[in-house]
């Protein structure tokens, strides 16, 4: 897939039943695991930059893993950063 992150249409709603609240990188992770898009090497970098932001994870989570997996565990750190700062 060659489309920049921000032109992908939003994987939440795909009714159009609601607005995306997704940014850039959260849509281009569903549409990794969704439909198969690859990730650039900046957007695995940032990912890696996310997932070793958030306490219980590292920066090994990200390494030798597929797009995929790396897409999975980034938010699943975001998720788990989420629920510590009583957001979920």
């Amino acid at each position: 897939m060659t489309a920049a992150p921000a032109l992908l249409p939003c994987v939440c709603y795909e009714d159009g039943s609601n607005p995306c609240v997704c940014g850039p990188l959260e849509r281009k992770l569903h549409h990794v695991i969704s439909y198969g898009a690859e990730l650039t090497a900046a957007e695995r970098a940032q990912c890696a930059d996310e997932i070793a932001g958030v306490e219980g994870y590292s920066r090994k989570d990200a390494d030798g893993v597929t797009d995929e997996q790396l897409a999975h565990t980034t938010l699943a750190a975001w998720t788990d950063y989420c629920r510590d700062k009583g957001l979920l």
